[in-house]
């Protein structure tokens, strides 16, 4: 496929690990980024993905910006082409309370329902399909849970528009409210990999809407 020139795209170089027929994999981190700076020439499409030296300060700022997370590497670590302790992905989490507007079959051994089906309210007070959560429970919490779905149950639908989901759906009434917590929004505004943390009974399901980022000043 001829790629899409209208989205700007640019290539981010973060390591060197060799250079002039040298291995740079002993080499320390630190050294091989002052390598890669010397040697690469930046352009509009090739950059020098730059470090910082206050991991909280630059932690804070992705969680600003919605960003998935930070990587923090050791100075003088060497490069190993496998998991390490030396690099080390933080992920920012974010939570979410959401209205249960239903839950899948099961599968496999779980007993009881295979995750729930939760919505926001959009500007026009309707309920909007934002994602499934499968996980977060216990046997007892979901048990629980449970019980109180079935007091709920109704043959209609109470999301505005279409509900992704891979088995069998059943609707409840959207009386309970879950704190959710997930790592980012995609770009459909669904919750990436959402997890149940428990029910709010503090929290009205008409409170659960889509929060919209607010100018600074």
């Amino acid at each position: 496929l001829a790629p899409n020139r209208d989205i700007p795209i640019a290539y981010y170089i973060f390591d060197l690990l060799y250079l002039d027929g040298y291995s740079l994999l002993r080499v320390d981190l630190e050294k091989r980024k002052e390598l890669l700076s010397e040697r690469l020439a930046p352009s509009e499409r090739v950059r020098y993905s730059e470090h910082f030296d206050d991991g909280l300060k630059l932690y804070e700022a992705a969680r600003e910006r919605g960003l998935e997370g930070i990587v923090a590497k050791r100075r003088r670590s060497c490069y190993l082409p496998k998991r390490s302790r030396e690099w080390l992905k933080v992920k920012i989490t974010r939570r979410q309370e959401c209205v249960i507007g239903g839950y899948t079959d099961p599968r496999g051994s779980r007993e009881y329902f295979g995750s729930l089906v939760l919505g926001l309210y959009d500007e026009q007070g309707r309920l909007i399909h934002v994602g499934n959560a499968g996980s977060g429970f216990n046997q007892q919490t979901q048990a629980d849970l449970w019980k109180r779905l079935q007091k709920l149950k109704t043959d209609k639908s109470p999301f505005f528009g279409p509900v992704e989901a891979s088995r069998r759906t059943h609707w409840v009434r959207p009386e309970l409210v879950a704190e959710i917590k997930f790592s980012e929004w995609t770009h459909e505004n669904k919750m990436r990999v959402p997890i149940y943390e428990g029910l709010r009974f503090d929290k009205s399901p008409r409170e659960c809407v889509f929060e919209r980022p607010l100018p600074a000043e």
